[in-house]
């Protein structure tokens, strides 16, 4: 008998794209599958689509609840789910009719812990389609080197995952924060052994959408959540520090930091020594001292410097005085 693969689709005010999603879902060419869709506190039509689609198909099952966001809807899923693999789709994306068939045939025939796939990246606003070129260096078998991560790309969507992996360790996602699936990812890569990467484009990914959530997160008028680069990474020093060696655990502490300089970027000017300071405080409480060396050190190179930085996408060179950038070019 074939594995049940379960596939997470949280939803929240997508009436305009969720039939498109779950049109290809329910045509997969793998039949197996069961597609939990968690209905966030949808404000539009999206849970009478929902409604409809799981009379027709016995195979969706729709969940609801609150207004709590993706995390905690992708943690509802999870503790919901009946199959051997995970896999997920967000609600304005869509699979290639073969995805799911070609990512068990990947994880079973290779016997790895997480498959992955190429992306067709679609600009919403031309309907023009850039391929995500994966790193060609982690295609094919491989044998997890932690130093590695970044190659891996951590979005969840394009990815199979091992429900007994995620149960074992107990893997969750960080409630109330964005870029919480950065943290997931982290947590399952620590605790595999092998992958295996294929260079089909399988998922297909929409971009420059500013109603859709990393729409928001890259435009920087999401206000509420504009630390949350810092605070998801709460718990996760506990985590490798009791999963992994020491040397994995400084790797990572390093990745925490570049993406602290990442977003710090994009923050807006009056909120930079605000970022700073909760930073600072977090590693603090985890004693993480060459961290703090770090800000410190980042702190003083911040109040006068000329810098590249990369900033909604583009790349600028700018002059930054006392912590305000002043773009001196912008590179094609």
């Amino acid at each position: 008998m074939v594995a049940k693969v379960s596939i997470i689709v949280p939803v929240y005010n997508a009436e305009k794209v969720i039939s498109r999603c779950l049109n290809y879902l329910i045509n997969q060419t793998y039949k197996n599958i069961e597609i939990i869709c968690v209905n966030d506190g949808s404000k539009d039509n999206s849970l009478q689509i929902l409604n409809e689609y799981e009379q027709k198909d016995n195979r969706i099952v729709v969940l609801n609840q609150k207004n709590f966001g993706v995390a905690k809807a992708r943690n509802f899923g999870i503790s919901k789910m009946t199959g051997k693999y995970l896999m997920f789709c967000d609600a304005d994306d869509f699979y290639e009719l073969n995805m799911v068939e070609k990512m068990v045939s990947v994880i079973e025939t290779q016997n790895v812990d997480f498959a992955f796939c190429n992306v067709n990246r679609i600009d919403f606003l031309t309907n023009k389609i850039k391929n995500n070129l994966i790193d060609k260096n982690v295609l094919g078998l491989n044998n997890i080197v932690k130093e590695n991560f970044s190659k891996y790309q951590y979005e969840l969507w394009n990815k199979i995952f091992k429900k007994q992996l995620i149960d074992e360790y107990n893997i969750t996602y960080p409630v109330k924060y964005e870029h919480d699936d950065v943290i997931f990812f982290i947590k399952y890569f620590i605790c595999s052994k092998f992958s295996y990467g294929i260079e089909e484009n399988l998922y297909n990914y929409y971009f420059n959408d500013s109603e859709s959530l990393m729409g928001k997160i890259h435009q920087c008028k999401n206000f509420a959540h504009e630390f949350d680069f810092i605070f998801v990474f709460d718990g996760l020093y506990d985590f490798l520090k009791k999963n992994t060696d020491e040397k994995t655990v400084q790797y990572f502490i390093n990745f925490q930091f570049n993406m602290f300089k990442y977003y710090y970027d994009n923050l807006f000017f009056k909120n930079r020594l605000k970022a700073i300071f909760y930073y600072f405080k977090q590693v603090y409480k985890n004693r993480i001292y060459e961290v703090m060396k770090k800000i410190l050190l980042f702190i003083f190179k911040n109040i006068f410097c000329i810098r590249k930085i990369n900033k909604n996408h583009n790349i600028y060179k700018v002059l930054t005085i006392f912590y305000m950038d002043i773009i001196i070019r912008e590179y094609d």
